[in-house]
């Protein structure tokens, strides 16, 4: 090999070693209003408009369009304004129709309107309250699924409206709580409760503790979070345990436990299938690679202003240009982004609404 020859591949590999390691190096991280810093943001979604919506710990709900942010509170003398300011969840459906579960309930934005209407779900049942709504997903039969903060997982038709409670194994008194849905490529949901890992048997109603044999014990107590990977790898935030990686179509269900953190991971996303984002309360935001290796902590640093704003992340979201948004406990909306510095030229305004 001639030293030219041998000098272009060395020069190749020393390119292509630095673009291979974790692209998070060069990433900073941005606060984006003060407005939102008021509360705790619970939940990012965004719609297939491009629309971020924010749910926040007692603000309401926010829709940020790229350059102004909306807000949308409760008014009790306006019966199509959001039900609460206590926002649980936001979720798009395959229609792009916008659902958010509240401490009263679940609501429909109506984009026509731009206003909500409350879905009454107390009327289906006897000698009920309130139904809070903490996670929601959909099925692949028009259906939605509501994970409550009491009462276990809910199937709500969205044609008919009809809803009927989804039986399960837990005792029937027992306060049963959902954190968190997820749904597998062949449309089979998976539920993080407060009595471990379940799966949905849809045909039969029911929501069954999910048998990993010898390894049951590993996850017992409370999920906080659960996300899917590409490769069909289930990644549970597993309480005070740490994080855990189930491959659940292996012959015998291999669980792989990493003891990242004593705290408890409130969400967890990708940015690719070797990249994993683990969003925890007092530990910062933590990236892992696909076999639970830490790669790198971000923290707060009053130090940096571009480190995390709060060491207390409870929501995450990949956006379609790949930005980050993170939704702190108690110091609002940060973004992720590294691409031309958007974020920072994003003019601050703001418009309430109902």
């Amino acid at each position: 090999m001639s030293k030219k020859l041998c000098f272009i591949f060395v020069f190749f590999f020393i390119i292509n070693s630095l673009f291979s390691q974790n692209t998070f190096e060069n990433y900073q991280f941005r606060v984006i209003d003060q407005e939102t810093s008021k509360s705790g943001i619970y939940t990012i979604a965004q719609d297939r408009l491009g629309f971020i919506w924010i749910g926040t710990n007692g603000a309401g709900l926010y829709k940020y369009d790229g350059v102004n942010y909306i807000a949308y509170e409760h008014n009790s003398k306006v019966s199509n304004s959001i039900n609460s300011n206590l926002v649980y969840a936001t979720y798009v459906d395959t229609a792009n129709r916008l659902w958010i579960g509240t401490d009263e309930g679940l609501c429909l934005y109506n984009r026509n309107l731009n206003s909500f209407e409350t879905i009454n779900i107390q009327k289906h049942f006897k000698n009920e309250t309130v139904f809070s709504v903490k996670s929601i997903i959909e099925d692949n039969k028009g259906n939605l699924y509501l994970g409550t903060l009491s009462n276990g997982l809910l199937k709500f038709n969205i044609k008919s409206r009809k809803v009927v409670k989804v039986k399960s194994d837990v005792p029937a008194n027992a306060n049963y709580l959902v954190n968190c849905l997820v749904k597998d490529k062949n449309g089979k949901i998976y539920l993080g409760t407060n009595f471990g890992l379940k799966s949905l048997d849809s045909i039969k109603n029911k929501a069954l503790k999910v048998n990993l044999g010898k390894e049951n014990l590993s996850l017992f107590g409370t999920i906080e979070s659960l996300f899917f990977d590409r490769n069909q790898n289930l990644w549970i935030g597993n309480g005070y345990k740490g994080l855990v990686k189930i491959n659940l179509y292996s012959e015998e269900k291999q669980v792989f436990s990493y003891p990242i953190t004593s705290k408890r991971i409130m969400a967890i996303t990708a940015t690719d299938p070797k990249t994993i984002l683990c969003a925890t309360e007092n530990d910062g935001l933590i990236v892992v690679n696909d076999q639970g290796v830490v790669q790198k902590k971000f923290t707060n640093s009053k130090f940096d202003p571009r480190s995390l704003a709060s060491n207390s992340v409870w929501s995450l979201c990949l956006d379609k240009d790949k930005r980050i948004w993170l939704g702190y406990y108690n110091r609002g909306l940060g973004v992720f982004d590294k691409l031309n510095n958007k974020v920072n030229i994003i003019e601050r305004k703001f418009n309430y609404t109902i």
